[in-house]
Parts: C-alpha cells; structure tokens; sequence
C-alpha cells in the first residue's frame, strides 16, 4: 500500500513530511519481519529514494541505518541485501514512476559513488558467514548491481574474489541447488558485460577461463543426472557464446574467438534432453546473423564443421520415441521443438550450404546398419531434409531423386510417421517436382498416386499439404487433370469432412490446390461444385429455426463454414492482378476489373501475373465469376441477418466478403446494393467494426470510378455518423481499438482513392477532431491507423508529386494552417509524454509533413511552443529536462533536413521523460 501511495500519489505529500516518511521506513525495516514485509518495504525505501530528489546519498545512509555491527547477524544482513537488491533493480526497471533520464543518471551516480563499501561489504559476508541462505541473498544483490552496471567491471575485489568464488560454487556440486540457480544468475549478468571485450579484457578472460574449466563439472552433472544445475552451467555457457560472438568473427580459434567456446555449445547439443539443447538455440541465431551480416565465404568455411554437427544433433534430437504407435500429437511440445529445429536448420544453412548438408543427412542414412536404419531415425532424418527440400536448385539431379524414390517405395507396413513425414517432403520439394514432371504421373508409384491415396488415410493432413504445394508449384502439368482433381477433392471433403478426420489446416490445402487449378482451367462447373459444398450446410442452418451451434469450429458452426468459403475465394483473388498489396494506389495497368469481353475470347476474362516463376491465368467468364459470387452471397447474407448481434460470426462472414469482393473487383456492381444495405441496416443497431473494413474495400475496389463516388461517399458519412457516436467519450475510445482502427482504414482509402470528396463530406471535420484525439492513443494497430491517414492526407499534397490538384493542395493547405499548432502540440506530446519511444520515426514523419506544407515560421512557432508546453519538473520535484536540453531539441529539430534527424531528435528529448 505505501509503495504505491509513493508511485502515484506522491505529489500530494508536503515536501515537509518526507524525511519524516523516510525515517519511518527505515526504522520499520530495522525491525524484525519475514521476508515477504521485507521486500515490500524495501520496495517502497527504494521508490522513495528515487522520486525524492532532497536525498541525496540513500545507499549511505541505508548503510549506516541498516548495516549490522555484528557479523554474525544474518537477519539484518538479509535485510540489507534485500535493499542492495531492489533497489538497483528499481532504478532500471521501474517505468511507472516517470522519473526522467537525467533522474535515473543522478541516482545511478549514487549507486557508483557506492560500489565499494558494496563490494567490501559483499565479500566480507562471504568469507565470514558459512550460511546458504545469507550467501544467496548476496549473490541475487550482486546480480542486481551488475545488471544496472553499478559496479566497476575492473574492480580488483570483484575480479579475484567474489567472480572466482561464484565459479567455485557453481564447479562444487555439493553446493545447494538454490544457491547454485542465484550463483549462475549472477554470473550471468557478469559475462553479459564481458560482451564487451575491448573495454573489459580483464573480466572477459576471466569469465572465459573460468567457464572452460566447468567443462568436467558439466560432465559430471549430466552422469548424477541433475538437471536443475547441468541448465545452470548450459547458461552459462550459452552466455559466453553470445557474449563471445564478435570475437568468433574477428579473432577464430584465437584469444577470446577460442573454439573451446563453441565445442561447449555442441557439447551441451548432445544432451540427451533437447530442453537442454534448446537452451543453445539463442547464441545459434546470434551468431548465424553475425555470419550473414559479414557475408565471408572464407569465414563461413572456417565455421562449416561446426554447424554441420549442429544440424546432425537437430536432426538427433527430432527423433521419435521408438515405440510410439501413432503420429505425434500436433499441439505436444515436442511437436513444437521439432518445428523450432527446423527453423533453426533453415537459419545456418546458407553457412555450410544447403546441398551439403542435405547430403550429409543422406549419408547419415547410409551410414546405418544392413538392416536399414530404425524407423524412428528414418523419419527425423526425413523431417529434417523439409527444411533443406525447398532451398535445393530446381536443377539438382544427383541428391533428391534416390530420396523420392525412397519415398515413393516406402512399404505399406513402413511406420505411420515415416510416411507422414516422407508425404510432407514430397510438398516441400513441389518447385523442384515442377521441373520435373516425370515424377508425377509415371506409374502407380508416382508422387500423385501417393497422395492421392494417402487422403484417405491416417496421413491426410500431409497429403493434402503436398496436393496444395503440387498445384501452386505443377499448375501447368495439372492443367489437363483439372476436372479429375476437382471430383476428387470434392468426393474427399464429401466423405471425410463431417467426420472430423480432415483438420480444418488439411481441408484448407485441398480447398487451395483444387481452386488454383480449376480456376487456371477454367473449369466453372466444378468451382461451384465445390463452393457449393461449403455453402450448403450453411443453408441447412438457416432453414432450421431451431439450429444450436454447439462449439466453436464444429460442423455446427457457420464460422467454420463461411472460413472454407473464403480460402476459396482467397485463392481466386490472389490469382488476379488487380489486388495491390500495400493497399496504395494502383497504377493503370495493375487494375485489370473483370469484364464480359476479352480481347481474344467474349466469353472469356484472363489475366497474369507471375508466381513461383511461372506465369498464371484466370479462364473465368464474368457470368460465371458472378455466378460463384452470388450464390456465396444469398448465403452469406443470410447468416449475417440470422446471426446479427454475433460479433465473431459477423467478423468471419465479412472476411469472407472481402475476398470475395476482391474477387470481382469493379464486376462486384450487382453486389453492391444489397452489400451496402445490409452493411447500414446493420451497423446502425449493432455497430460491428469489420462493416467499416469491409465499407474501404468497397471504396478501394469501386473509388477510381467517378460515378461511384457519390454513393461511397454517402456511405462514409452514414457510416461516420454511428461511429462518432460510438466513440464519444474518452472511456468509449479506450474500448473500442478496432472501431478506430477499422474506420481510419476507411478514411485512407477515401483519402486515397477520392480526397477532394472526402474533404467537401459533412463527416470530414469530424474525422480530423478524433484523429486528433486518437493520436496519443496506445493500442498499436489503432494507433498506427489513424497516424497513417494524417501521413496520406499530408503526402498528396508533396511538392514533387506534379500529378498534385491544385484545389486538393489548396483545401489541406487550410486544413492545417487552421489545425497545424493542435497537431503539432498533439504529436510532440503523444511521442514525448504519452507512447514508446520506437514510434517516433511515425510522429517525426507527420510533423516533417507539416512543416513542408505550411509556412516555415508558423510550424517553427508551433513547434517551439509544444515542446515548451511539456512538464519540466516531475514527481517530487525532480528536474526532468533542464532549459539548456530543451533548447537542445529545439536546435536539432529546426535544423533537421530529414525525417531520421528530426526522430532522433525527439527520442533524445523522450528518453529525458521515461
């Protein structure tokens, strides 16, 4: 209670009544409490020491309250480390008091002025006292100091007694195991700054040295089978790597770059826990960027042996118990460890070379008994090449064909995982297969015949994968085989889908394959079969007055349904040119609407665009695209009204119409009536943000035609109207982050697509007031939304855009030299007071806009005046940014010729605020 009387009520306390409060604190620490009131009112001595800037030496003084004058008293002692613990941490960690940089730095200063007496103390209490429990809290206190780099790293003391004393513990394994964990955890922290090996070589060798010599106590460990120390040292060890990491590239195999450091590394892979190995995986990735960065083909070669190990140990560790029966459970950790190695193979393997290491895996298999290897080494190895598979040359010709080979020749009696597992390599090597095509169709023993048979089996997930990656990657040799695919998937879903056997990720890739080769055959016929499929125990639903959907994704559930309607329709949308990806402005021979004729062919619309290397074609007639889309919509539309107040359900069905819009793009006029009836009705009673989302597809799909402007522009007002509504309290913005988010969505794309309309609505004025009060607003999505309106606004008025209007320029010229000093004021005190530091690039760039628009002086003038608007003193009377640091920022910001400079600047003036 009293701490956070002090965290946020300390202003309300008479500057009188301080020392009386500290003196109170201090003399109810001295008393005798368990350590839980301990903590807590070393807490609040801490909080009280940092926001009261009258107190200017708090460790001395604590020390000469709280020291013990007998050795022996290990119960103040305890109390006293408990404050040489927190309070270090407090000075870092604690946000919440809003104490400024130039606050943290002065107490910091303290705490250095300090670093002696805290070290003597330290090392006296571990020589004199033989007591576990006094010895740790020395060590977590230790930890705390070092982490807030309040201790000399150089310190003589520190180097030859408390640092080599710690490594003695953790080498003895009769040391308990919570001094061992509190010992390590220091001992991390003082590896951490051996980071930096130039400035403090001292610390760095020893932590090095001192590390090589755990290598028998690791050893040692692992054979007592104690796993709570061997992760101690595996840290340990994993800390110097990281630590390490820069020498590795400047110096290999020579002082500090030892590779003594890196064979720990393995040496800890062959744990025969992958928990213990998957402590590794940070300095892996750590190092494998560093290698990237440099970009050394010599380098790599040097570390090549060593990474090699590393993806025969991955490969190791995902090996499956021998007498598992069945797949693994996709939800166990196991599972998911699995899928971090490969991740981790797909990260080094530019190192050593992704053919190499595929061969060595192939090898390893050789390599194995006349009998064949076990069925459990057979799978990782195989779910280990997944990773490799897709990086191989399409033109590889020795490695891969005796591999699917294999595959296609496992036995029917061969483990389930294997053939699982061999199944999903067939996906994972599908741009290969496309170059070559022999391996699809030769015999019964081809890839298809394999998969296809497989979907009616224990492995059909990994089945209906490889059918997904075989139709993106193989379009052109499937072509012929369209309509057969398409009963075939049809005929699958028909059977299994109710049953529960095909997940909704294996029904997703079947959806996506056979609509990316009937759409490319032109095969409408059994795209709406196939849509018809899906749509057709929604109907069902609606018919029955009486239907109860029973869970989430059941079969019951029209959500599951109306998902698979838009994996089609996705699919559909993603093979049209039309779609910009950036949500920008699209270029005119991007927007290729559908239309009843065709250059070549009246009854036929095609477009191309290039994917996977290979070009794609749409063979749809525009009665037949609005065929599939109508009959979605009678669906659709009625499970919006069946389901009104359902926001889950609505949000999942206007997903599904956004594809499908986008789909049709301008062709989508038949549905637009209705579509934007329902969107109104709707919203006005149930206010669903997602009808704002699905109202700027509109916009963005329909906004380049001037006839349509009108209309959308009716919409954003009538829509604009029941948002403002929605949003009319500051309590009402807080609650609803999607609704802003979702609606300055719509106001960008208005802005984008027909800005001089937008700008003469009823509802514009009203746009721009609650993007003002938006713009200190902390959820980030919505946050980003509503800065990225302001930007577009701005950047259609930049000088050298000569496609610019002149009225466009005219009318936001006003608009901010009316509005410019409260934007100005909103931005610089949302980036300095109110958000994250990393989002000033995004404020800077807003007010870079601004100050290119309106006249120089006037934005200087409002800037001046913002940034003098800011709280100069904090909490307790504190300096949070002095004049001369102030007129700092001013000079940098009126000086900045880029939005970079102009960021930096604000991130300077910020962290004097955090």
């Amino acid at each position: 209670m009293m701490r956070n009387k002090i965290q946020y009520n300390f202003d309300e306390l008479p500057v009188t009544s301080y020392e009386s409060l500290k003196d109170s604190l201090l003399n109810h620490l001295s008393k005798k409490w368990p350590l839980i009131v301990v903590t807590q009112l070393a807490l609040a001595i801490s909080d009280l020491a940092l926001v009261m800037s009258q107190w200017r030496n708090p460790i001395a003084d604590i020390f000469d309250r709280l020291a013990p004058s007998n050795p022996t008293d290990t119960a103040t002692q305890i109390i006293l480390f408990e404050i040489l613990t927190v309070f270090p941490e407090e000075v870092v960690k604690n946000t919440r008091l809003k104490l400024g940089q130039n606050r943290r730095e002065e107490v910091k200063q303290s705490l250095r002025a300090s670093a002696s007496r805290v070290i003597e103390t330290m090392t006296s209490v571990l020589q004199g006292v033989n007591d576990d429990r006094t010895h740790c809290q020395v060590f977590r206190a230790l930890e705390s100091w070092l982490a807030a780099d309040a201790l000399p790293p150089n310190d003589r003391i520190l180097l030859t007694i408390m640092l080599p004393m710690g490594f003695d513990l953790l080498a003895n394994t009769q040391t308990s195991e919570a001094l061992h964990s509190t010992v390590s955890q220091a001992l991390s922290k003082a590896i951490f700054l051996a980071e930096e090996s130039r400035k403090h070589p001292d610390l760095a060798w020893l932590c090095a040295n001192r590390v090589f010599q755990l290598h028998d106590t690791y050893l040692r460990l692992v054979s007592e089978e104690d796993p709570a120390r061997t992760t101690n040292i595996v840290h340990l060890f994993t800390d110097l790597a990281e630590s390490l990491t820069e020498d590795f590239i400047t110096t290999p195999g020579q002082g500090l770059g030892d590779f003594r450091t890196i064979e720990l590394i393995l040496l800890c892979m062959q744990h025969y826990d992958y928990e213990i190995a998957e402590l590794t995986f940070d300095f892996w990735y750590k190092f494998s960027a560093a290698l990237y960065k440099l970009d050394n083909s010599d380098m790599q070669e040097v570390y090549k042996p060593y990474v090699m190990r590393l993806i025969a140990a991955l490969c190791h560790h995902c090996q499956l118990e021998a007498d598992r029966e069945g797949l693994p459970d996709k939800d166990d950790e196991f599972t998911a460890f699995r899928e971090r190695c490969n991740d981790m193979v797909d990260e080094v393997a530019f190192i050593v070379g992704s053919r190499d290491a595929f061969r060595m895996l192939t090898e390893r298999l050789s390599q194995m008994s006349a009998q064949g290897p076990p069925w459990n080494v057979t799978e990782a190895t195989l779910f280990t090449m997944t990773a490799l598979g897709p990086k191989l040359v399409p033109e590889e010709s020795e490695l891969i064909p005796p591999v699917l080979d294999a595959v296609l020749a496992l036995p029917d009696k061969c483990h389930v995982a294997v053939r699982y597992t061999g199944i999903r390599l067939l996906g994972k090597l599908a741009e290969w297969l496309s170059h070559h095509p022999q391996y699809l169709w030769t015999d019964n023993h081809s890839v298809l015949s394999l998969v296809v048979n497989s979907l009616n089996t224990p492995v059909v997930a990994a089945g209906a994968y490889t059918l997904q990656q075989v139709c993106t990657f193989c379009r052109e040799h499937l072509r012929p085989h369209a309509s057969n695919l398409g009963d075939l998937v049809i005929s699958v879903q028909q059977q299994l889908g109710p049953s529960g056997v095909l997940s909704t990720e294996a029904i997703s890739g079947l959806l996506q394959g056979a609509t990316h080769v009937l759409a490319e055959a032109g095969d409408s016929t059994r795209l709406l079969a196939l849509l018809e499929v899906q749509l057709r125990p929604i109907d069902d639903m609606l018919l029955n007055p009486n239907h109860q959907i029973l869970h989430r994704n059941h079969i019951s559930d029209p959500v599951l349904w109306a998902d698979r309607v838009a994996v089609l329709f996705r699919e559909l949308s993603e093979l049209r040119p039309h779609k910009s990806s950036t949500g920008g402005s699209l270029s005119s021979n991007q927007a290729q609407p559908i239309t009843s004729k065709s250059q070549d062919n009246p009854s036929e619309v095609s477009a191309a665009s290039d994917k996977g290397g290979n070009p794609e074609y749409l063979l749809l007639s525009l009665d037949d695209s609005l065929a599939l889309a109508q009959r979605a919509w009678h669906s659709l539309d009625g499970t919006l009204q069946r389901w009104t107040a359902d926001t889950r359900i609505v949000e999942r069905v206007s997903r599904t119409i956004k594809y499908m819009v986008r789909f049709l793009s301008t062709a989508a006029s038949p549905l637009v009536d209705p579509l934007v009836n329902r969107l109104v009705s709707t919203y006005k009673i149930h206010p669903h943000s997602c009808f704002l989302y699905l109202a700027s597809i509109l916009v963005d799909e329909f906004g380049r035609m001037p006839s349509c402007v009108p209309g959308l522009i009716s919409l954003v007002n009538t829509l604009a109207e029941t948002t403002f509504q929605t949003l009319n309290s500051a309590e009402a913005l807080e609650q609803n982050p999607d609704t802003i988010e979702d609606f300055f969505r719509l106001c960008t794309r208005c802005v984008q697509r027909a800005p001089l309309a937008l700008m003469s609505s009823s509802c514009f004025r009203g746009i721009l007031e609650y993007s003002l009060a938006c713009l200190s607003y902390e959820r980030r999505d919505a946050h980003a939304a509503v800065l990225r309106f302001l930007g577009e606004l701005l950047s259609c008025t930049r000088d050298n855009d000569k496609t610019v209007d002149s009225a466009l320029r005219t009318n936001t010229v006003n608009i901010f030299n009316e509005m410019g000093a409260r934007f100005v004021y909103g931005l610089v005190e949302a980036a300095i007071l109110k958000l994250p530091l990393y989002l000033s690039h995004d404020f800077a760039e807003i007010l870079y806009d601004i100050s290119r628009l309106v006249d120089r002086p006037k934005y200087l003038e409002w800037l001046e005046a913002a940034a003098r608007s800011l709280p100069v003193v904090g909490v307790g009377g504190t300096v949070t940014v002095t004049p001369a640091q102030l007129d700092t920022f001013l000079h940098s910001a009126r000086a900045a010729n880029t939005i970079r400079e102009l960021a930096n600047a604000l991130k300077v003036l910020g962290r004097l605020y955090v």
